[in-house]
């Protein structure tokens, strides 16, 4: 018999009462470019998101928004005294206030303390380093002390080309004060010379050190983890170029595994720029990435990943939600809004695309965790061009929607083994033949929609010649399972869901 058992734990949870009531909130108007860059949810379960709204694209003023549980919500708009600036991210401080800031005009960075119905308490402004030509990005981390440290990107002259892009930081106290600053243009040998052409997605804790990691873009568009101590001392950087694959990678967010794992979350673009795919990175912090999967890799339409920052959010304590968006064309579209649900084993749970008119061309900017188990994507219009002055969404889902397939291993005497897969057509259970699999091999099993769109993807295990996967959740129509290993695809056949 196989040792392939398929752990029980993802049962109990997707067992749980997970529909809830939805909503969809569209934002902004006609008249002009409104965006939000990003946003957390607080302790209250309230969604609160912050950015920019221009009449003139980038004439920008700043946003935010506070999103109830039930979907009731409150919008503020900051004209006055913020021309030019654009929030771009948010934290919530030990005494509930929120703390909020962003970029004016690439020449400052601008600080808001903002109260729970968003209304400002404090607001500060900060000229950046005058060696630099300008600044841009600017994420935000609630350090254990109570302060605030944020870290973007300085653009400063250069040699070779017209600029070189090198983090900065700062670090703030609860009233918008600076504490500390940074900017640094390294000259060699010193190794934070090297850090050229750097995109800051996100500001973590390393729970290796009293320090932090500066996760994004580096040099020659591979993907990279780069370390700071408390006082913002450069200490290494981490290159994920173990790979040819993660070449031009679009890597956006990621989280902890354990005090030396990331899970990254992102794109992959290799040589054929229009064969993108969404995967996934076990990357250790002592170097290297020992995993890398891809959520849709050999099918179409492709699929590439949001353009903009954290595209993955904490469902709860095992599972993550991942947003991205389809498209048969990465320049022209029609795109369309997805999301996958997935675990810290990597696997796929679930998996959900806007196909519906009312929805095409909108791409998601970000994705944040709901209180009651689903997730609320930030979505703005796109169709290829230019002209964005068009309403954005908010949507609300719950977990239920994800179509969480549940799959188990047994033995079931030979006679009862009807075919290879069976019944087919089927309502509830498909019933897959793994006895001819060959043993002391790890394999995972792949269900995929008619448009290539996977539903499942995650590892089986434990005893047994018969894979059972409950199917009652999929839509009427034909699928694909597929079950294979590291090597290639072992089994592969179609079934019918009447």
């Amino acid at each position: 018999m196989k040792n392939i058992v398929f752990s029980v734990a993802f049962l109990l949870i997707l067992h749980a009462p997970l529909r809830a009531q939805q909503w969809e909130i569209d934002y902004g108007d006609t008249q002009s470019f409104t965006q939000f860059s990003h946003g957390i949810t607080d302790l209250e379960g309230n969604a609160i998101l912050v950015g920019g709204c221009a009449s003139v694209y980038p004439n920008y003023h700043p946003i935010a928004m506070r999103i109830e549980p039930n979907g009731a919500h409150l919008e503020c708009d900051y004209q006055n005294g913020f021309d030019g600036l654009m929030l771009t991210d948010v934290v919530q401080l030990p005494n509930g206030n929120y703390f909020t800031a962003g970029i004016a005009s690439k020449e400052a960075v601008v600080v808001m303390v903002l109260d729970a119905n968003l209304d400002i308490v404090n607001s500060k402004r900060y000229e950046k380093a005058e060696t630099a030509l300008s600044i841009h990005g600017g994420r935000l981390l609630l350090d254990d002390d109570g302060t605030v440290v944020m870290a973007g990107e300085a653009w400063f002259p250069a040699v070779y080309t017209n600029f070189d892009a090198r983090p900065f930081m700062y670090r703030f106290d609860e009233n918008a004060d600076t504490l500390s600053c940074r900017y640094v243009m390294a000259e060699k040998p010193d190794p934070e010379y090297y850090l050229n052409d750097v995109e800051c997605h996100q500001i973590l804790k390393n729970p290796q050190n009293d320090g932090f990691i500066l996760m994004g873009k580096g040099r020659n568009g591979l993907p990279s983890l780069i370390c700071y101590d408390y006082d913002f001392n450069y200490i290494s950087n981490i290159w994920m170029h173990n790979d040819f694959s993660l070449l031009s990678a679009q890597y956006s967010s990621c989280c902890w595994l354990s005090d030396d794992d990331l899970l990254v979350f992102g794109t992959l673009k290799p040589m054929n720029d229009q064969s993108r795919t969404i995967g996934l990175l076990d990357v250790k912090l002592s170097g290297g990435v020992p995993r890398l999967d891809t959520i849709h890799g050999d099918f179409s339409p492709y699929h590439i990943a949001s353009g903009l920052y954290d595209n993955s959010a904490f469902a709860n304590d095992t599972t993550i939600y991942g947003s991205y968006y389809s498209t048969e064309n990465m320049y022209s579209g029609p795109f369309h809004i997805s999301v996958c649900l997935f675990d810290k084993d990597m696997e796929v749970l679930g998996n959900y695309v806007f196909v519906d008119e009312e929805h095409i061309n909108y791409v998601p900017c970000f994705i944040l965790p709901h209180v009651d188990g689903g997730c609320v994507i930030v979505s703005i219009y796109s169709d290829g061009s230019i002209n964005h002055y068009t309403p954005g969404k908010i949507i609300k889902m719950s977990r239920e929607d994800f179509n969480p397939i549940l799959c188990s291993v047994s033995e079931v005497p030979k006679e009862k083994i009807k075919a290879t897969v069976f019944p087919n057509p089927t309502k509830g259970e498909l019933n897959i033949d793994i006895s001819d699999l060959p043993e002391n091999k790890e394999y995972r099993i792949r269900v995929t929609d008619a448009l290539g769109c996977i539903c499942m993807d995650r590892i089986i295990r434990g005893e047994g010649n018969v894979l059972t996967v409950g199917v009652s959740s999929l839509k009427p129509g034909i699928y694909v399972y597929t079950i294979y290993n590291t090597e290639k695809d072992v089994v592969k056949n179609k079934f019918i869901k009447e």
